[in-house]
């Protein structure tokens, strides 16, 4: 049997270990310094880890439709961070949430910029040359 994970995969994950997180703090006593800020930390491993499967994976293809997606994604995983340590970086500073957030914004300011990039050079791909451009090899 051969199984994959895909970045998207690793994103529903990460997703789903924010929400945990928040749940926690919304619904339940307030965690532990200690265990908020392992959830934290894991917080981080999981956006450095996305980023680091998005570098290889990129470097695994030439389709510019592919590299967009996979960027986009990565960028998202970001975007699912930022939007759960907004509020917490602030009631929770001593736990690393306000480190969480820069690390977050980096690594999708990163993402996002690779996106973008690529997202021009596909729109590039798509555009005739114009005729005469080129000299006519005879």
């Amino acid at each position: 049997m051969s199984q994959c994970i895909t970045l998207q995969d690793l994103a529903d994950l990460t997703n789903k270990e924010i929400e945990q997180v928040v749940a926690q703090l919304k619904y339940g006593s307030p965690p532990a310094g200690e265990t908020f800020e392992k959830q934290v930390r894991s917080l981080e491993s999981a956006i450095i880890g996305a980023y680091k499967i998005a570098v290889y994976l990129a470097k695994r293809t030439t389709d510019l439709k592919e590299l967009c997606e996979i960027w986009k994604t990565a960028s998202e995983i970001c975007d699912s961070v930022l939007a759960a340590m907004k509020s917490l970086k602030e009631s929770h500073p001593g736990c690393g949430t306000p480190q969480l957030y820069d690390l977050a914004l980096d690594y999708k300011n990163a993402a996002f910029k690779r996106y973008q990039i690529n997202l021009e050079g596909l729109q590039w791909e798509k555009t005739e040359n114009p005729a005469g451009l080129f000299p006519k090899n005879s």
